[in-house]
């Protein structure tokens, strides 16, 4: 019930004199169990169905075993107390969600001689072999340079995700990819990606700055960019093609977009922003004079300013 604390499933059960062996956790068998603390799953066990300890948020770790071959569609979804995974070698199929709004997850970690999922170049993450897609991330995740997509709602409500790099192998990010990662206060989106899904970014109301360094505007799908203020998040993107973003669905809804090479501190300076400049705030007012361009990053908050006649953004 809700109240347990600790439970050890058995490898099998007496059931009126005969012995039964415990093979699968069906669906939604802990359901809500908010007072699940922690569980032993038996090496007797080979599947957990859909939702099995969906909202368990008071379960800390958990250890698939071997044993098992299958974990349904949200099987640990809203588990957000849940600090570690470690997913056996004999698993072969993971349910969309599985591991969503898990907020406090830091460690993923797959079994090296699992044939279908890795977690290759200690990534923190669950990624499908056949297919180099990244299904599941966490807060810590480093992306590898070999994954060539993100799934859908691979971090979706993770909370504790301030920032990510996606290499530029990828080229399609999912449907809900980051929707809800709150705590994302900027994000570079590489000229790989083509696509991107329904949600991917909705609700990711911490951002600031988002740069996108392909040339042609990735298409997407509803609602990628909603539930933030796209008034106050500036757009970075190649200055060759600033026309077409501020045509493109949804791309042209940000208030500021701005050239990517004419960004300071972390960032490329173009040819068209000079070494040394008078900095100006956006209604006029004279900031600095001669200011040295490079050391504004930790001479000035984050914003747009006027640099050289033009709007640049200064992380």
């Amino acid at each position: 019930d809700e109240y347990s604390d600790a439970v050890t499933i058995p490898e099998s059960v007496n059931y009126y004199g005969s012995i039964y062996s415990v093979t699968s956790i069906s669906s939604g068998a802990f359901f809500d169990c908010y007072g699940l603390t922690s569980v032993v799953i038996p090496n007797s066990v080979t599947s957990i169905g859909d939702r099995a300890f969906y909202y368990c948020f008071g379960l800390t770790s958990v250890v698939i075993p071997n044993s098992v071959t299958s974990i349904g569609e949200g099987a640990f979804e809203y588990c957000d107390g849940l600090t570690s995974v470690e997913i056996g070698n004999g698993v072969t199929s993971i349910g969309e969600a599985a591991f969503s709004v898990c907020s406090g997850l830091i460690s993923i970690v797959v079994d090296d001689e699992n044939t279908y999922y890795d977690s290759r170049e200690g990534c923190n993450a669950i990624i499908e072999k056949c297919s180099n897609r990244l299904i599941a991330g966490c807060q810590s995740t480093i992306i590898p340079n070999s994954v060539t997509s993100i799934g859908d709602y691979a971090f979706y409500s993770c909370y504790g995700l301030t920032s990510v790099v996606i290499p530029n192998s990828v080229t399609s990010i999912g449907e809900g990819a980051f929707e809800r990662c709150s705590g994302l206060t900027s994000i570079e989106i590489p000229n790989s990606v083509t696509s991107i899904e329904d949600y991917a970014f909705r609700g990711c109301s911490g951002l600031t700055r988002l740069s996108c360094y392909a040339k042609v505007p990735p298409t997407c799908g509803y609602g990628v960019f909603k539930g933030f203020d796209k008034e106050k998040c500036v757009l970075q993107v190649p200055g060759s093609s600033l026309a077409a973003y501020q045509q493109a669905d949804q791309w042209k809804d940000f208030l500021f977009i701005e050239d990517v090479l004419t960004s300071i501190g972390g960032v490329t300076v173009g040819d068209a922003v000079p070494a040394t400049a008078d900095v100006y705030s956006t209604n006029g007012m004279l900031i600095k004079r001669n200011a040295e361009l490079k050391n504004l990053k930790h001479e000035l908050p984050t914003g747009i300013y006027i640099i050289g006649g033009k709007k640049v953004w200064v992380k």
